[in-house]
């Protein structure tokens, strides 16, 4: 699993709101978010022009993020079967020689120096779709290296989380949101995606589907537990849906896709993506088989998969 930091050691070093940046990351880890999400003016984790954030008003780099067409030989997260992952992400710049030219180079330095994590994005679609990115989390800066490569390795905070739920505070919308109106379009979005984000099932049925698919996506064959979900089939319709054959074990990720509709499975077992995800990290998904329970009486219901498939035509 990712190493753990503690809150205490970073908080007195940066601003409430860069703090609480920090939190909201980490509670979201593994969330795909609209890129409107990300470039709010009262509360911005990105920015358009660059693919480094360094705020203004502070030393340190709070994000980044790597662009589906980005002009840098960025890496993918390298993610390991325990869950924790490392990342190898450019400087600003192509000459290596020029690092400290930027700030939002020297950022990163002093976020390394000082022990700062920095949140990293990564695109998961474009134009003409809903540009979207995947929140890997909070990561330190480990080292750079001198070919410009600055080598971020994947931490969490000891903040404990409860089962099923954030903090209070991360839960609270305010926290993070000024001026919340919830009659707004946007406010409605985002207690959709912090339902996404908050959840993992039922307990009783999260640890069924835990047992049956021996504690591994079904898709991708992730096995590290706290980022594994319990996913309905078919929407949850009380307790009488919160059956195996109309689970799937799912990493946060994957879950967030098949209940928006953008992944489904074949009558055999194989993995669909909508044409949304054919030019993201998830079009490698497509055609491959699940990884299935051992006893078939598990398996997931053909008449749940298809009931799926013809809901969000796919």
């Amino acid at each position: 699993m990712p190493n753990l930091i503690s809150e205490s050691s970073i908080k007195s070093s940066i601003s409430e709101d860069h703090f609480k940046k920090l939190l909201w990351a980490d509670a979201n880890k593994g969330q795909i978010i609209p890129w409107m999400d990300l470039a709010k003016d009262d509360f911005r984790i990105c920015t358009v022009v660059e693919g480094i954030y360094k705020p203004k008003d502070t030393d340190y780099t709070l994000s980044t993020k790597q662009l589906i067409d980005s002009p840098y030989a960025d890496r993918l997260p390298k993610i390991k079967d325990d869950g924790s992952w490392t990342y190898e992400y450019f400087q600003k710049g192509q000459n290596p020689t020029e690092r400290d030219k930027y700030a939002q180079n020297r950022g990163l330095i002093k976020c390394m120096e000082d022990n700062i994590p920095v949140i990293v994005c990564i695109q998961q679609s474009k134009k003409p779709q809903k540009v979207t990115y995947l929140i890997q989390g909070i990561g330190l800066v480990k080292h750079w290296n001198s070919d410009g490569y600055f080598n971020i390795e994947g931490v969490s905070f000891k903040t404990e989380i409860g089962e099923g739920k954030f903090t209070n505070e991360l839960i609270d919308s305010s926290a993070f949101v000024p001026n919340y109106d919830p009659t707004t379009e946007e406010d409605g979005r985002e207690k959709t995606f912090r339902a996404i984000s908050i959840r993992r099932g039922q307990p009783k049925f999260r640890k069924e589907l835990l047992e049956a698919y021996s504690y591994k996506c079904a898709i991708t064959g992730t096995a590290f537990e706290s980022v594994l979900e319990a996913a309905h089939i078919t929407k949850y319709n009380g307790t009488s849906s919160n059956v195996v054959t109309n689970g799937l074990l799912l990493r946060a990720d994957i879950h967030t896709l098949w209940d928006l509709g953008l992944v489904a499975l074949t009558m055999d077992y194989k993995v669909i993506i909508a044409q949304s995800l054919k030019n993201t990290v998830y079009a490698e998904l497509e055609g491959h088989r699940i990884n299935l329970p051992k006893n078939t009486a598990l398996w997931p219901s053909q008449d749940c998969l298809s009931h799926h498939r013809q809901i969000y035509d796919i």
